[in-house]
């Protein structure tokens, strides 16, 4: 028989739904960014916005003329996209921390002692 093997870890499995959890969120924050893509187009081709004193001007924004409005709207909402995509996960990631501690763990302090009692044994 035998006695080169290893059992496998059955405590704790992955939970197959957060792929589609992360898919739910993507296809949430895309659909909002172009939700609300329009209004914010609206604003950023009509405001006008200088950049104090300098005179630069920083609104409004003009796309280019071959581009057709849907394009103009795609490509605000793909900025908004980034933006909300960002910070959601950086609020998602603040609140799930992975465990670090598991039954298959050992800290550098454990890995000293082995070592210093097998000089000792020697």
């Amino acid at each position: 028989m035998p006695t080169n093997y290893q059992v496998a870890d059955e405590g704790e499995k992955e939970n197959p739904m957060l792929g589609l959890i992360g898919f739910i969120i993507l296809v949430v924050v895309g659909g909002f960014s172009f939700l609300i893509s329009g209004p914010i187009l609206g604003f950023l081709t009509t405001a006008n916005v200088t950049l104090g004193q300098s005179g630069i001007k920083l609104l409004p924004l003009t796309f280019p003329a071959e581009w057709s409005q849907l394009a103009d709207q795609a490509a605000i909402a793909f900025g908004i996209f980034l933006i909300v995509f960002v910070l959601s996960m950086i609020v998602l990631f603040s609140f799930m921390k992975p465990s670090t501690e598991s039954e298959t763990s050992v800290s550098m302090e454990q890995m000293r002692q082995e070592v210093a009692a097998r000089k000792r044994r020697r």
